[in-house]
């Protein structure tokens, strides 16, 4: 059953995401992967290197801003960086998920699903 994150979750929550964007082990793997593909095409030292470097700093750079380490090749590959997505929100009244552009039918508020946390009964 759906139930209300406390305070003190929520700060949790927080600083985990405060946390995750500055990891720097996910820009560090998508750029290897990208230079050892680049390496496979042009063998030169400088090539692999420039590569790494570039494609360390727009991964670190999506993973910050957009919370995604993938979204310039995202952006440069389908031209939408950002996937449509829908944010889903739980009635306070009834506890059913909707997304958050319906209106519930008991009428209730419906709020961001973030707040919010599945607990087995």
């Amino acid at each position: 059953m759906w139930c209300k994150k406390t305070q003190n979750e929520l700060r949790i929550d927080k600083i985990n995401k405060e946390i995750k964007k500055k990891d720097i082990k996910t820009p560090t793997v998508v750029a290897a992967i990208a230079s050892c593909v680049i390496l496979i095409w042009e063998q030169t030292v400088v090539i692999f290197c420039s590569t790494f470097i570039i494609c360390f700093f727009l991964s670190y750079i999506g993973q910050v801003f957009f919370n995604d380490p993938i979204f310039f090749v995202t952006w440069i590959f389908s031209g939408n960086p950002t996937p449509d997505k829908e944010q889903f929100g739980i009635c306070i009244k009834c506890k059913n998920t909707y997304t958050m552009n319906n209106t519930c039918p008991c009428g209730g508020e419906i709020e961001s699903i973030e707040y919010w946390k599945w607990v087995d009964d």
